[in-house]
């Protein structure tokens, strides 16, 4: 089997405050742990605890939404902090924070410089004479005069940002001090020792000497004469910039840069962009060649948007949460009341989980990424199981109704990526689906009220149900009727031969339970997770929950078990179930309406997945294949 079960013993984790590994698995110790972070929280900040605990006594109830956003958004960046240090990671969730500022200057010189300033100004490069790559050669004049130690090969676009922003900086500082005629401004000594240097640096260069031609002012006025050199070179970096989107080779070289991603109008009947093939066979289409991709296998073939991508998408966002119009959350309504209708006549309600998704933006512009995940995890624990390539309602929900929406769910993904990828990230995944303060309804799991459910079927709607169900202190066991694998069983914890409990381990580092996507031995947990969903998602994610799932000492599962065959309603009463919960997906395939469509050699959907699944075709060396 591939499960890897080693895990690497470098170290071992050291919770502070007192608190044992195993203590994370008890509801009682949840609740030291609670009263825990209320302490280190009153301390951090009394003021802004004394409004967290309104919010926490009255469990949320009474308060304005804009209300709830606010004590959320401050009490997720103190529970970041706390867990940073609980778990030790202080210097690794900083680390994270530097990433996100990092992408800073090149998010505001979008906004600022390309969307409001030359995307405004030039429609097209059409009315610009020079080339572009002449204007390319006077740029490189100018990195290679003033900006050579910057990593112009590793990362040219930050660089180019950086350029312009030092730019931008110096003539807002000189045009505030030409206009200051009836206020007092002194330009800050920075702005002009900065400023004469470049100018000293560039006028000593022979190849720069195009800067100062017919000079308006004289050096004798420098207030004047560098506001001119200043927005010289700032116009050059205009037109360059505009020219580079217009020009083939240019375009070509910033085609990955989100500075040039502008939002596209929505042409909802033409959301998919395909080419008619043979115009005498109008079905017969094709997507167009720019979007073609290869593949070999079943890897994964979409390795989701990286730190700058996302970072893009949350600049994109306008934090609607702010004034109460975040319908990727809430739904699009009519002024009666009734839920809007997109041009398809899809209705627009939303998340349908209620996900904090505006509040999640805004923590993770701020580079809380852990307490943006804490966030997200108040209304979705199962999270794992949703995001980038499993649901996009909140997207066709978006403030944006008639240009592309923000992606949200490829933002969900990556903060939950993020944090699974720290330092015993799994770990603190899994300890959020069992005590997440921020949830004041639930802030710990409950002990074992002696009450059992069953749960049939164990897909995202069996599974969701027995994590909130454990959460409450039922006792639940699930079934399948299909194969589930045991694996990791040091991880999940088991009975050992002499009947005791073993505790499970604690998992340092992501990938040592990580698969490849082509070679892992399906697990069969999740439904329709992983038998109705190709590769092209991350199947890791089904993993973690199932992990983080088969750890909860009020669950069981139990695979092979058909409900109505193996086991009959009675028989469940008798076992001391007090309840019975059907959560076994739709079932039935969906039938194509065309004639013969159970003629030999044709395929339903559902039962092609089905097939490539439990035969192992989607693994390289499978003789299915």
């Amino acid at each position: 089997m591939n499960h890897k079960t080693n895990l690497q013993k470098e170290d071992n984790l050291q919770l502070k405050y007192g608190f044992q590994f195993t203590d994370l698995f008890n509801s009682k110790k949840l609740k030291e742990l609670t009263d825990t972070f209320y302490n280190y929280y009153e301390k951090e900040s009394p003021d802004e605890y004394a409004e967290f605990v309104k919010y926490r006594d009255a469990e949320g109830t009474g308060f304005e939404e804009t209300a709830v956003s606010d004590v959320l958004i401050k009490s997720a960046g103190y529970l970041e902090k706390f867990l940073g240090d609980f778990f030790g990671i202080s210097s690794e969730l900083d680390e994270l924070k530097k990433e996100v500022d990092y992408e800073r200057v090149l998010l505001n010189i979008k906004k600022d410089f390309f969307q409001r300033r030359i995307f405004k100004k030039f429609k097209s490069a059409g009315t610009i004479g020079a080339s572009y790559d002449e204007l390319n050669s006077k740029v490189n004049v100018v990195k290679n005069v003033l900006f050579s130690g910057l990593k112009w090969k590793e990362d040219e676009e930050h660089a180019t940002a950086v350029m312009i922003d030092e730019f931008l900086e110096l003539e807002k500082d000189y045009k505030t001090l030409i206009d200051a005629v009836k206020t007092e401004f002194k330009l800050p000594d920075s702005s002009r020792n900065k400023t004469n240097e470049f100018k000293n640096k560039l006028f000593s260069s022979p190849d720069a000497k195009f800067l100062f031609y017919d000079f308006p002012f004289s050096e004798s006025d420098e207030a004047n004469y560098n506001y001119v050199l200043i927005k010289r070179v700032i116009e050059l970096f205009e037109q360059w910039c505009i020219k580079r989107a217009f020009d083939k080779k240019g375009k070509e070289e910033v085609k990955n840069w989100i500075l040039y991603k502008i939002p596209l109008d929505l042409d909802y009947f033409d959301l998919v962009h395909n080419k008619q093939v043979n115009a005498g066979i109008p079905e017969k289409m094709l997507g167009k060649d720019e979007s073609l991709r290869r593949r070999d296998g079943f890897k994964l073939t979409d390795e989701r948007y990286n730190e700058r991508e996302v970072m893009g998408e949350i600049e994109y966002c306008v934090f609607c949460h702010e004034r109460k119009k975040d319908s990727c959350s809430k739904g699009l309504f009519e002024k009666d009341g009734k839920v809007k209708k997109n041009p398809l006549g899809i209705k627009l309600y939303g998340c349908p989980l209620d996900e904090k998704i505006s509040e999640m933006h805004f923590l993770k512009n701020e580079g809380h990424t852990l307490g943006a995940l804490a966030a997200v995890m108040v209304d979705n624990p199962m999270c794992p199981g949703t995001g980038h390539r499993i649901c996009n309602d909140c997207m066709k929900a978006c403030i944006y109704q008639k240009q592309e929406p923000v992606n949200i769910p490829q933002i969900e993904t990556k903060i939950l990526t993020e944090v699974l990828n720290l330092p015993w990230g799994f770990e603190i995944y899994s300890l959020l689906t069992r005590w997440n303060p921020l949830n004041v309804k639930r802030p710990y799991a409950l002990p074992y009220n002696g009450r059992n459910v069953l749960v049939v079927g164990l897909g995202p709607a069996g599974y969701t149900l027995a994590q909130n169900l454990i959460n409450d202190g039922f006792g639940v066991v699930g079934v399948d009727g299909l194969k589930i694998e045991h694996v990791h069983k040091n991880i999940t914890g088991y009975t050992d031969e002499d009947g005791k409990y073993v505790f499970p381990e604690p998992v340092k580092h992501f990938s040592e339970i990580k698969d490849d996507l082509d070679k892992r031995i399906f697990l069969g947990f999740g439904g329709v997770s992983e038998y109705g969903i190709t590769v092209r998602w991350d199947k890791n994610f089904l993993k973690v929950i199932y992990l983080t799932l088969a750890r909860r000492n009020l669950f069981r599962f139990y695979d092979g078990v058909r409900f109505g065959g193996t086991i009959e309603i009675e028989d469940a009463w008798q076992m001391g179930f007090d309840h019975i919960a059907i959560a076994t997906g739709a079932g039935k395939p969906t039938l194509a309406r065309i004639k013969n469509n159970l003629v030999r050699g044709f395929r339903m959907a559902s039962d092609f997945l089905m097939a490539l699944q439990l035969t192992g075709a989607a693994k390289k060396d499978s003789i299915a294949n």
